[in-house]
């Protein structure tokens, strides 16, 4: 047993020193797996376990296995091991691994443990050849001030620490050439991606301007059009991030001057400009005058509202209070006239969300009264009250007083139609449903004379005239056939409708009935032809047979009657061969007809 284990051990130091060079293979990944990780990251990971101890074991070409120890646990999750893949092929037989490539936990985590074993190297001052001159006769601004003169302050040195950042090349693959060229091609595809948005955008807002037909609403949905372009350029540039390791600092003796700088009344706003040069080892350098806003040489110096100072390419003039402004205190175009105005000036239309200034500002008279910008203000096309875009409405093109700007108050959406917004002035209620239709879809009635929408009326067949559904009738005698109530009675012996053309004249009582209850041959309805012999006639029907034609009573007067629906008939003898037919409405003394017939023919006469 105990040979076995001396075995056994002289068997395992061969074991430890072949797996004691695993480095050297580990640059050399197989050319034929596709590579994840970038050239430089490897060598980067190698001097990583070389400077913290971490072993590191091979296990393929492209498969690395750290060991990690305590002190460095906690930049990788508490992890004592880990394994990294450098290719695809890695990755796929060992899902699990880390994959080594830019923008992975794994590199983060990297980068962390590195710059926790950042260095810092002082060089400390570098002496200046010269000794420092204590009142310099070469300090002159000859930067002319806008509006305003410039008195020399104090001039005055000190230490300045510069340095220089050592900075992780592998990230950007060399930052030199492979990161310029990275770049290049991450910027072309950015801007083949910004091309594809920006046409999307420019198809998007032209839709909606081929919908616009009033040159407000065109202007604010160009305004809206460019403001989104913009946004889209400035989300589509490259940036690079850079992860700083090492600082290498040094001191040196920098020259330091100020102007004070006076606006002329009545604005009476100060500011301060300095300027500086360093004192090194060569000599005085020149001044180093650079604008405090935008860092360029300044061609003239303008002072700020805020008594700051800005140069002419940083600064604008109110239109307004026709002040200096830099651009962090005031806005370059007016979404009105294109002006500049500063911040005191300035205001957000609520409506069109853009800057504005208060010269160009007014009030909207819808709510509370709010304030926007003039190009979203206009008077409404029924009332005039002025409204911004957002409290406005155009009516629709297909309105009868034309496409109109509307308040909220004089806006309508016409019911009979598809629901079009039209103007207060141009509609009426349906007197059968109550909805709101405009002029263009409503009609009248020809009975009643009232206001209904279009899909309450109907023409008649015949007289082609404008009936609501309540006054539409029907023919008894001609069903299939739509009549107005006015163009269809009731027969006063059925008691049913029938129009014009299926009525006929009684000769006998002068009623008209219809077809149906009068004989062709005898021209007599079916009451009169019903007539008999009475003696005992109603006093009030006697009354009213003799107030009607005229005549006083007799004894030896013959007396006929008939009842129908709608009438009592009376024929009364008036002698000489004279009778008259007197008809009566049920329950009614007063006569409704009388016709007085002879052997000269037959006449009728008003009761």
């Amino acid at each position: 047993m105990k040979r076995r284990k001396s075995r056994r051990g002289v068997q395992r130091k061969p074991r430890r020193q072949a797996r004691a060079q695993p480095a050297a293979p580990t640059r050399d990944v197989d050319r034929d797996a596709e590579p994840l990780a970038d050239s430089g990251l490897r060598p980067l990971l190698e001097r990583y376990c070389r400077l913290a101890a971490v072993k590191q074991a091979a296990l393929g070409p492209d498969h690395a296995e750290l060991s990690v120890p305590p002190a460095e646990r906690p930049f990788f999750r508490d992890r004592a091991s880990l394994r990294v893949a450098f290719s695809l092929d890695a990755l796929e037989r060992d899902p699990d691994a880390e994959i080594a490539v830019l923008g992975s936990p794994f590199l983060s985590q990297l980068i962390e443990a590195i710059r926790a074993r950042g260095a810092r190297l002082s060089l400390g001052l570098i002496a200046p050849a010269l000794p420092t001159p204590s009142d310099p006769g070469d300090v002159e601004l000859t930067i002319p001030v806008r509006d305003g003169t410039a008195r020399l302050g104090t001039t005055r040195s000190a230490v300045h620490p510069v340095g220089r950042l050592s900075v992780l090349e592998l990230l950007l693959s060399h930052l030199r050439d492979k990161s310029a060229e990275r770049a290049a091609a991450r910027r072309a595809l950015a801007e083949r991606e910004l091309a594809a948005e920006l046409g999307r955008l420019d198809r998007y807002f032209e839709s909606i301007l081929k919908e616009q037909s009033d040159p407000e609403a065109v202007e604010t949905v160009t305004a809206l059009a460019e403001r989104r372009r913009t946004e889209e350029i400035r989300r589509s540039q490259v940036k690079a991030v850079v992860h700083p390791l090492q600082l290498i600092e040094a001191a040196v003796l920098i020259q330091r001057a100020e102007w004070q700088l006076e606006a002329a009344p009545p604005r009476k706003r100060r500011a301060t400009f300095s300027a500086q040069r360093p004192l090194g080892s060569a000599g005085a350098a020149p001044w180093i005058m650079a604008c405090p806003h935008c860092g360029r040489p300044p061609a003239i110096l303008v002072i700020c509202r805020h008594d700051h100072c800005a140069c002419e390419a940083c600064s604008h003039r109110c239109s307004v209070c026709a002040e200096d402004f830099c651009a962090d205190h005031g806005i370059a175009q007016c979404r009105v006239d294109a002006q500049p105005a500063c911040d005191e000036h300035v205001r957000v239309c609520p409506s069109c969300r853009l800057e504005h200034c208060t010269a160009h500002e007014g009030v909207c008279s819808e709510g509370e009264g709010h304030t926007a910008c003039s190009a979203c203000l206009a008077p409404c096309g029924s009332c005039g009250r002025v409204v911004c875009n957002r409290h406005a409405e155009r009516s629709h093109a297909a309105a009868p007083k034309g496409s109109r700007r509307l308040c909220a108050a004089c806006l309508r959406h016409c019911e009979g139609g598809t629901n079009e917004p039209v103007g207060v002035d141009e509609v009426a209620h349906c007197a059968s449903c109550g909805k709101t239709v405009c002029t263009a879809h409503q009609g009248v009635c020809a009975v009643d004379g009232q206001v209904h929408c279009s899909p309450h009326l109907r023409r008649t067949d015949q007289s082609q005239r404008l009936v609501c559904a309540r006054h539409r009738a029907a023919c008894a005698l001609e069903s299939g056939t739509l009549f107005a109530a006015d163009e269809v009675g009731a027969c006063p012996i059925c008691g049913k409708g029938v129009c014009q053309t299926h009525r006929a004249a009684c000769a006998h009582c002068g009623r008209s009935v219809c077809a149906a209850d009068v004989s062709a041959e005898a021209r007599r309805c079916a009451t009169c032809a019903q007539l008999a012999a009475v003696s005992d006639l109603p006093q009030a029907v006697v009354a009213a047979a003799l107030a009607a034609t005229g005549s006083g009573p007799k004894a030896s007067r013959r007396w006929r009657m008939a009842r129908d629906r709608s009438h009592v008939v009376v024929e009364m003898d008036l002698g000489w061969k004279q009778t008259a037919v007197v008809t009566l409405r049920q329950g009614d003394n007063a006569p409704d007809g009388v016709v007085k017939h002879s052997p000269l023919g037959s006449r009728k006469r008003s009761p």
